[in-house]
C-alpha cells in the first residue's frame, strides 16, 4: 500500500470513528496491529507437553496486547487434569511468560467450545509484554497430573509496534 493510500484510509476510517463514537486512537491500532498465528496439532496424548518456537522477532519492536487460542474441538474443563498454555518471549536461556491460561474449573477457562477464542492473560510485567529485534516467541502447554489432550487449535498473538 502507498503512502498516499494509506493516509487516504486513516482519514476515512478516523471520520467513521467520528461517527460510531471510537476515538482516533483505537482507529490507528487497528491500522498498525498485525498478528502471528500458530497451528497447534492435536495432542497425541493427553499427558503430552508441546514447546515450540512459533518465530523470531526479525527487526523493530512491539507490545503484545492480546493472545488468543481457537480451538478446533471441545475441551472439558478439570480441576486435576489440566493444561496450562503459555505464551514465552525472550532470547535462548531467558524466556518470560508474556500470557498464561490454565484449562481448570475453578481459576481457569473452563470447558471449550469449538472454533471459540480463549484468552491467554497477558502478564502484569510490562516488559514481559515487549518483544525487540532477535526476541523468539515459543508456545508451550505443560500437563497437570495426568493431563488433558488439547484439541488442535491456531493461536493467535497480536502485537502493536511502538
Amino acid at each position: 500500500m502507498s503512502l498516499a493510500r494509506f493516509i487516504n484510509k486513516a482519514r476515512g476510517d478516523m471520520h467513521r470513528a467520528s461517527e460510531d463514537g471510537e476515538t482516533p486512537d483505537s482507529v490507528v491500532n487497528e491500522l498498525i496491529d498485525y498478528t502471528v498465528q500458530h497451528v497447534k496439532l492435536v495432542d497425541g496424548s493427553a499427558g503430552a507437553t508441546l514447546n515450540t518456537n512459533i518465530g523470531r522477532v526479525k527487526k523493530g519492536r512491539a507490545r503484545i496486547v492480546s493472545v488468543e487460542f481457537v480451538p478446533d474441538a471441545t475441551l472439558t474443563a478439570h480441576d486435576t487434569n489440566y493444561a496450562t498454555l503459555t505464551l514465552n518471549k525472550g532470547t535462548a536461556g531467558s524466556l518470560d511468560a508474556a500470557a498464561t491460561v490454565t484449562t481448570k474449573i475453578t481459576g481457569g477457562t473452563g470447558d471449550w467450545v469449538a472454533d471459540t477464542p480463549e484468552a491467554l492473560t497477558l502478564s502484569s510485567t510490562e516488559a514481559n509484554l515487549l518483544v525487540a529485534s532477535g526476541d523468539n516467541l515459543n508456545f508451550d502447554i505443560a500437563k497437570a497430573s495426568s493431563g488433558v489432550a488439547v484439541p488442535a487449535g491456531c493461536l493467535v498473538v497480536t502485537l502493536r509496534p511502538y
